[in-house]
């Protein structure tokens, strides 16, 4: 049995299945934080993922984990959350994730195309806000990493990643 994974903080969590009526509901919370039309979903599913971290919510927690799954489902696998300085950096997504969304949500198959082309593209900014960042530290130092987690639009993004709690349960 394949098993969906979303990592935060370089912690491995376990995307599981939650209620179809959560998920919208969820869903709606997504919407809500998303600041611009034109922006991509997965940034503001992010965002709402790194508020719930804030609040203190956890594995068990039923609205953290159909938020995990809508992250999941956008093709995120993978970002870091300092919720203390309220950072947040996107490290990579998912194409097939995002192609298997694309087909469950009954997209005709002319825009599975688009949906993998926006998970490349998404990857393709990641990685280089990464190396910018790793650049950065290399030359300039704290100060000029500092400088270079300023994102393309103004956001800041940590550098390294923080630990948050998660419980892992043992089978």
């Amino acid at each position: 049995m394949l098993q969906r994974t979303l990592r935060i903080n370089g912690v491995e969590l376990q995307v599981r299945a939650v209620d179809f009526d959560l998920l919208r509901a969820q869903s709606e919370e997504v919407r809500k934080r998303q600041q611009d039309p034109k922006q991509d979903m997965a940034m503001a599913a992010a965002r709402y993922l790194a508020e719930l971290l804030a609040q203190g919510a956890g594995d068990k927690d039923l609205r953290f984990r159909a938020a995990l799954e809508l992250a999941a489902d956008l093709g995120i696998r993978s970002l870091i959350v300092d919720a203390a300085s309220r950072q947040l950096r996107i490290e990579g997504f998912n194409e097939q994730a995002a192609l298997a969304a694309a087909f469950f949500q009954g997209l005709p198959v002319d825009q599975f195309e688009v949906a993998v082309k926006r998970a490349q593209i998404l990857n393709q900014s990641a990685a280089e806000t990464a190396r910018r960042l790793s650049e950065t530290a290399r030359t300039g130092g704290e100060a000029g990493a500092k400088a270079a987690a300023i994102g393309p639009k103004g956001g800041t993004q940590k550098q390294e990643p923080v630990k948050l709690e998660f419980r892992r349960r043992r089978r």
